[in-house]
């Protein structure tokens, strides 16, 4: 994650010094990465104040957008009450438009959303296909989560393999416990 960080601050300077293809102006015009930067900046106090209210602000211009990475950013904004009221439903409703794009963070999420009945129905037919995608898409929370509803039988068959199997996969991502082979 640390090495994403740096990536990101990079790219950060670049967009908001104007020194990249980036700058300011594209922020004020609607450019959806640009937002998401300025989101980030606010967020970390990377180049500006910290300044949860104006992350949360810069975060749903980029999400309306589409803009995958900022859904699931105000979705956590609004999961934590940082810079907007705590709203679990606006929550799940922002980790369901990341999700559906692809954003494996946001599948766990909102699997777990459906898992504990969070701004959502408590579904476990939905909480086990949110945390197959996180997992196949390479989420080891997903992965862990998914190996825990084979172990206990949770909406799936229960199955000790498969959930090995996964706590393997998610071990091997980690270097957890059961990254070893089976003995």
């Amino acid at each position: 994650m640390k090495r994403f960080g740096v990536v990101m601050v990079a790219g950060l300077s670049l967009a908001l010094t104007g020194c990249g293809r980036k700058g300011p102006e594209q922020t004020e015009k609607g450019d959806a990465e640009a937002q998401f930067a300025l989101g980030f900046s606010y967020e970390k106090g990377q180049g500006v104040r910290k300044d949860d209210a104006e992350a949360a602000k810069w975060y749903r211009k980029a999400a309306e957008q589409g803009h995958a990475l900022a859904q699931l950013k105000l979705g956590v904004c609004y999961d934590e009450g940082r810079g907007v009221a705590m709203d679990l439903a606006e929550a799940a409703k922002w980790f369901r438009k990341a999700a559906e794009q692809g954003q494996a963070e946001a599948q766990y999420y909102l699997g777990v959303y459906y898992a504990l009945g969070w701004g959502v129905a408590k579904d476990d037919p939905e909480m086990v296909k949110w945390y197959r995608k996180a997992a196949e898409a390479g989420d080891t929370r997903g992965m862990c989560a998914l190996g825990w509803a084979y172990a206990y039988g949770r909406e799936l068959p229960e199955d000790y393999a498969a959930a090995m199997m996964w706590f393997r996969k998610d071990g091997m991502n980690r270097g957890g416990p059961f990254a070893g082979p089976l003995r």
